[in-house]
């Protein structure tokens, strides 16, 4: 059987590239937002409490199931939600406007 090894590592590295990027882009965030400082300081712990609440989630369910595919659908869980949050929803209406019949909504 192959080791994952190699495909952990590139996976850790990308998802920890791409939540490092939130901490730099602090300023340009509360700019288009037009949020104060304390708003996107509460945005921050928001998402640092739903790191220790899905970390002790995670931890259950591996625990219960197959460790690679609990990961490799988190990983694709992430990685959806990182496309879906950096398009800023239009993802969303490309996907219900190719879908659901409505093409000219996209267009405009």
């Amino acid at each position: 059987m192959r080791q994952p090894t190699p495909l952990y590592l590139v996976s850790f590295a990308i998802t920890g590239f791409a939540l490092t990027m939130i901490g730099p882009s602090l300023s340009t965030l509360r700019d288009r937002t037009g949020s104060s400082i304390a708003e996107i300081g509460s945005l921050f712990l928001a998402l640092q409490l739903g790191f220790i609440v899905g970390s002790v989630i995670a931890g259950r369910v591996l625990d219960r199931f197959d460790g690679h595919r609990v990961y490799a659908t988190g990983f694709l869980a992430l990685q959806l939600g990182f496309i879906v949050g950096a398009s800023g929803g239009k993802f969303v209406d490309c996907v219900v406007g190719c879908h659901g019949g409505d093409r000219n909504r996209i267009i405009d």
